[in-house]
């Protein structure tokens, strides 16, 4: 969530799919508030509510998020009881971090209109705030009836309630929703209906002794900007699996990719924010995110971590090296920034100190194949070909999906006819 490394020669991201943390579950809600700001703006007279909330629905689709919670106060300030505004107003907040202003209006908005779907917002912005008691009782609030949405939202309240740790009131709602079935095996048989995350929550509630794809979800939700959830999902399956292999992946997946603490909700939820507003290059609200994450939890190695990226994309090296420096001394285990610490030494031409952090990265995850792809390429550039070629061969043998490391192979050697491994991979000699 928010946790990436850097792929050489070019750096990407491998969470969130351009989502914000958490947002994807809300689609539905979004796309219901779509439609009442459709209708809002459509009028013709232009007065000023009208210019500041149509202002901020442009800003809001050229991902300008700062500018666009300005132009929205204005319009609640227009015409304090709109709810397309205040609506707005919420998301804009929620996309900024900013969660005490979108709590505190989507607070004003349920004692206005306290319609399920106005619940379901207040609970999830109360949510990342860390606001436990409230969103609880919204959540609550927005299951009663039925509504556009209302299912997606009932999953979200499952995983609320999975991640404080209220297994008992999981289970209730499970039931209640129809959920359980009698010796269903959740992880090989998904109940219809429901996505295959959720299958996979309630194999470690109904099961946990019985369910090999925790690891699977615990590595989904890592990736969604997640700890705390994953991290203890990983610790009860290692201390219930029979099976040796799994224990030890779960084991090498808790130590690299996931902090040694049991991270703060709000912590967790600004990095997920900095992160998404990296992504959509508001690279000053990303860093006020991340920083604003470090001052609540100085333990948490992924917004500094994150931060790096920021100077990264603005090609600052110098002050992207000071950053890593600072989450690896946090957290020496973390492979995302172990990989980009080693990446970020080799941009600034210090390789022999870059294929050192790389080792460091390698004992700590030795089938990962950017890792191994970064040492490649890294020996390239020292004119050491004959050791950088083992390596990408390794990499590519691991993930045949990258396609600089296969076309330079196929420069070198000749082109694979086939889609797998390269003929001259290790896995084929």
């Amino acid at each position: 969530m928010a946790d990436s490394a850097i792929r050489a020669p070019n750096w990407r991201a491998n969470c969130l799919a351009h989502r914000p943390m958490r947002f994807r579950r809300h689609l539905a809600i979004a796309t219901c508030l779509a439609a009442v700001l459709a209708l809002a703006v459509g009028a013709a007279a232009q007065s000023p509510f009208d210019i500041a909330l149509e202002a901020g629905l442009a800003a809001m689709r050229a991902n300008r998020y700062r500018e666009a919670l300005e132009r929205f106060r204005e319009a609640v300030a227009a015409a304090p009881d709109n709810l397309a505004a205040l609506l707005a107003q919420v998301r804009a907040a929620n996309a900024l971090g900013e969660f005490d202003e979108a709590v505190a209006t989507a607070r004003s908005i349920v004692a206005m209109a306290a319609a399920p779907e106005h619940q379901a917002w207040l609970a999830a912005v109360a949510e990342r705030a860390g606001l436990t008691d409230e969103a609880r009782a919204a959540y609550k609030a927005s299951v009663q009836g039925e509504w556009l949405g209302r299912s997606d939202v009932a999953e979200s309240y499952l995983l609320f309630l999975v991640d404080i740790g209220d297994h008992t009131a999981a289970l209730e709602l499970a039931r209640a929703e129809g959920w359980l079935a009698p010796d269903r095996d959740y992880c090989r048989d998904p109940l219809p209906g429901i996505n295959r995350r959720t299958g996979m929550l309630l194999a470690w509630l109904v099961h946990p002794d019985q369910a090999p794809c925790l690891l699977q979800v615990a590595r989904s939700l890592t990736d969604e900007g997640y700890t705390r959830l994953p991290r203890h999902i990983l610790l009860d399956l290692i201390a219930k699996t029979d099976d040796q292999k799994l224990k030890a992946r779960a084991t090498a997946f808790l130590r690299a990719r996931l902090p040694q603490h049991d991270v703060p909700t709000l912590a967790e939820a600004l990095n997920g924010a900095g992160y998404s507003l990296s992504r959509r290059l508001q690279n000053d609200d990303a860093m006020r995110a991340y920083e604003r994450a470090m001052a609540i939890d100085p333990r948490f190695s992924w917004p500094p971590s994150n931060l790096a990226r920021v100077h990264i994309n603005r090609k600052d090296y110098a002050q992207a090296l000071e950053w890593l420096q600072k989450a690896v001394a946090l957290n020496p285990d973390h492979l995302r920034a172990v990989q980009n610490l080693g990446w970020t030494l080799n941009e600034l031409g210090r390789r022999d100190e870059a294929l050192a952090i790389y080792q460091r990265a390698l004992a700590l995850d030795p089938d990962d194949a950017w890792t191994h792809a970064n040492i490649g390429w890294a020996l390239l550039k020292l004119g050491r070909e004959s050791e950088a070629v083992p390596a990408l061969q390794t990499s590519l043998r691991l993930d045949p999906s990258q396609r600089n490391v296969r076309n330079f192979l196929d420069t070198r050697f000749g082109a694979d006819p086939r889609v797998g491994p390269s003929p001259f991979s290790s896995h084929d000699r």
